[in-house]
């Protein structure tokens, strides 16, 4: 078999959909801090594997499809396990049926999204699997590595309504930042506000990734909020749709 240019983000996806079996199988032995950050692997692998098939001009259907399997498993199984393990506590039947939001709402979010592609230039509407997931490990690393109990249960539960809401919402949120230092001729904040928090990941490690990834989610929820409607607004003029 000839290997090509095109298995290389299909290489990406297989790491990505390997991150996301090995959390799951530390999951269920109990070792939940490893787990966390195998998801937040997933999500990295993940953020490439397009890229790279749009780099390289070799976007296919198996790709997109392949991509699916691979994230379901990583952000959709691996986050509600993960979840369920770390919190259900006594509530195992009202347990099970909260931490199987995130997978049901990533399936939803993942079927729509390859049916109609719902994206925008720089944006994705809907918060993407990942992003979800990225923040339901993060708590869990930010929970289990602060010295004191600060009452997990009241957090998780918003959160994960929240997260499970907004993955199906029309909401917008911004991609993962071109790596660029310029965007359209201005400092490409994004970026450095990625590159910021990764030095911060780095050196804080769990107490800092669920901070920054949820300040980054509320940057967008924030952002909708003050901007509702004028986009629409615009976009419809552009085309012709106002007078």
């Amino acid at each position: 078999m000839k290997l090509t240019k095109a298995v290389v983000p299909s290489v990406f996806t297989v790491m990505n959909l390997i991150s996301g079996y090995l959390a799951i199988l530390l999951i269920v032995n109990g070792k939940l801090l490893a787990a966390s950050y195998l998801i937040l692997l997933a999500a990295f692998f993940d953020a490439f594997d397009g890229k790279i098939a749009r780099k390289i001009n070799k976007p296919s259907k198996f790709g997109l499809e392949f991509d699916s399997l691979a994230d379901i498993t990583s952000f959709g199984v691996a986050p509600s396990v993960l979840i369920y393990k770390a919190f259900s506590g006594e509530w195992v039947v009202v347990g099970a049926l909260i931490a199987f939001l995130p997978l049901l709402f990533a399936g939803i979010r993942l079927a729509r999204y390859n049916i109609h592609s719902e994206e925008q230039k720089g944006r994705f509407i809907g918060l993407p699997a990942p992003s979800m997931a990225t923040i339901l490990a993060g708590f869990v690393l930010f929970y289990l590595e602060i010295p004191y109990n600060i009452g997990a249960l009241r957090f998780v539960l918003p959160l994960v309504f929240g997260l499970s809401f907004l993955m199906v919402s029309s909401m917008p949120f911004y991609k993962f930042p071109n790596i660029s230092l310029k965007n359209n001729g201005k400092p490409n904040l994004l970026l450095y506000f990625f590159l910021l928090s990764l030095v911060l990941m780095f050196l804080f490690k769990g107490l800092v990734i669920f901070p920054v990834v949820f300040l980054f989610l509320m940057f967008n929820v924030i952002r909708w909020a003050f901007t509702y409607g004028k986009d629409e607004d615009s976009e419809m003029a552009n085309n012709g749709l106002r007078e």
